[in-house]
């Protein structure tokens, strides 16, 4: 028996299934992000879906049990979204634009918290899955973020300014900001180097952060990586020039996340995955040879109209 149109319609409005958990490229595309490309780097497939909860949503964060926080291009309102369950949780309504989101952990947890800190407006918000409005407080000039993670239920951020790396821990009645570098992360690149992008991802039980430097004409030219493992024990940066052929790295524009590239036939070891904004390519860095692999992942992806974000997908049976 063939399958019918309620079976297609069905199909398409859902994410791919995963017969094995792994970091997968999500496109969003069209002209009002109403389509997804799921990319499978195992598969070097591209899956098309329309899945409404995605529709003309803004991906402001994800976590590696499958849970987006999702915004919505066109109001305030933002939610989380599971994209094996499907399942859906309205967040509280907010007041401005938040440029940082980070979600500590998955919802069924009692420590997980939902954060947006507005670097312009000097503000940080968090709530808890079913909270009614958000918290907020007011953050001085010096705690401005540059970026930040959750790593084993805190919240961790780089400071603009001064590039030390704070935690927030919630389990204080009034969370504040609390150093733990003895001293600031200093300027190690090349002298013609023109932008840097920096990321905090947790990876094998540390927190490293990845600082990715630009160069040429236009100022979109990748030259290259640094990293940093944060040494808890003697609260300074230590600098790491392979993570091992057991470990990749996953960077879009504003996140990242790390898996184990030996458990999976197919994602290159001792490699940061990345792309580049305006452009649907994805680029591989070897940290060995320090070269450059360029993939298509789906050439009907128009690069003006796309957003790339990498999910991890569990596996699941729908």
């Amino acid at each position: 028996m063939g399958a019918t149109d309620n079976d297609e319609r069905l199909l398409i409005s859902r994410p791919p299934l995963a017969a094995q958990e792994h970091p997968w490229l999500l496109i969003q595309h069209g002209r009002h992000k109403q389509l997804q490309s799921f990319y499978s780097i195992l598969e070097d497939r591209c899956y098309v879906k329309k899945i409404p909860q995605l529709c003309n949503k803004y991906i402001c964060c994800s976590d590696a049990s499958g849970w987006l926080v999702l915004e919505d291009n066109n109001s305030d309102e933002c939610f989380l979204f599971n994209l094996v369950s499907m399942e859906e949780i309205q967040l509280p309504l907010r007041e401005s634009i938040y440029g940082i989101c980070v979600l500590t952990s998955p919802p069924s947890d009692q420590t997980c918290r939902v954060v947006f800190i507005s670097n312009k407006n000097h503000s940080l918000v968090f709530c808890r899955p079913g909270d009614r409005e958000f918290d907020e407080q007011i953050l001085e000039h010096e705690d401005d973020l540059e970026c930040a993670t959750a790593f084993e239920g805190k919240f961790y951020g780089l400071r603009k300014d001064y590039k030390t790396l704070v935690v927030l821990d919630f389990s204080d009645p009034k969370p504040q900001f609390r150093q733990i570098m003895s001293e600031p992360l200093g300027n190690q690149c090349p002298p013609d180097i023109i932008k840097i992008e920096t990321y905090i991802i947790k990876s094998c039980g540390e927190l490293l952060l990845v600082r990715k430097m630009f160069h040429g004409l236009f100022h979109n030219e990748v030259f290259g990586f640094l990293i940093f493992r944060v040494d808890f024990s003697t609260r300074t940066w230590v600098e790491v020039k392979s993570i091992s052929e057991d470990r990749a790295i996953f960077l879009d524009s504003h996140d990242g996340m790390s898996a184990l590239a030996t458990k999976y036939n197919g994602i290159r070891g001792n490699s940061i995955y990345f792309n580049k904004p305006d452009d649907r390519c994805l680029y591989v860095f070897n940290l060995e040879n320090l070269r450059i692999s360029i993939f298509l992942p789906s050439p009907t992806v128009s690069r003006s109209d796309s957003n790339l974000h990498w999910v991890m997908m569990p596996t699941a049976t729908h």
